[in-house]
């Protein structure tokens, strides 16, 4: 889906929504690589930021950013993991029971959950296949 839109010189207006809720997985791939801060999670990433860390847009090249790539510690990773779960499910129990959650966006601590248990390898799963339970 990434590559399509990327790659697609005129991208629907569907296409750019998505790259938009992307960026809140990219942020959380940039925190898990200690480039980047993890905001809020009722705050939408800053996109400006991406384009200050990443190729082309920074003053790195590819090989020299993947080179240069150093995962944060397991401990790390893992209290992020839980708190991320844990924002997840409180997101989700205030929809159920129709009230409004404390500190916390439903849809961008969705994508920040898919890319942290894409990170740490939840369940095996590929990219595209990973899943947000809670």
């Amino acid at each position: 889906m990434e590559a399509q839109f990327i790659e697609d010189p005129e991208p629907s207006e569907r296409q750019i929504t998505n790259a938009s809720w992307y960026s809140e997985r990219l942020i959380a791939l940039l925190w898990a690589l200690d480039l980047a801060s993890m905001p809020p999670a009722d705050e939408r990433c800053d996109t400006s930021l991406l384009q200050d860390i990443l190729p082309p847009y920074a003053e790195v090249n590819e090989r020299d950013f993947i080179k240069s790539a150093k995962l944060r510690s397991g401990e790390e990773l893992i209290a992020m993991v839980d708190q991320i779960l844990n924002l997840h499910w409180e997101a989700r129990d205030a929809r159920i029971h129709d009230r409004p959650p404390r500190n916390v966006d439903l849809g961008i601590i969705q994508e920040r959950h898919h890319a942290i248990n894409w990170v740490i390898g939840y369940d095996g799963l590929p990219w595209d296949e990973v899943t947000t339970d809670t």
